[in-house]
């Protein structure tokens, strides 16, 4: 997939990765911190003794796994009202 590929809509998207995606999100709201919410996206990583990269560094991967997380606690305000 290039930069200018258009993603799918999630209609198109394969059951076993929408799972994923709800497994994420679900995460993320679960989750007190980014801290806590990053622990559990490298989990696997750190099971399987690889390296990535700490939470406070700024890479392409902690800045997606942020927004993630921000995202989803923005939209949960939204719906419970809690925004700013």
């Amino acid at each position: 997939m290039t930069p200018d590929t258009p993603l799918p809509s999630w209609s198109d998207l394969p059951e076993p990765a929408r799972r994923s995606y709800r497994v994420l999100a679900q995460k993320a709201a679960e989750s007190a911190t980014f801290d806590d919410f990053y622990a559990f996206t490298t989990l696997a990583e750190r099971l399987a003794g690889l390296s990535y990269p700490d939470a406070s560094h700024n890479t392409e991967r902690t800045r997606g796994a942020r927004a993630q997380y921000h995202l989803v606690k923005f939209l949960g305000s939204l719906e419970t009202g809690d925004s700013e």
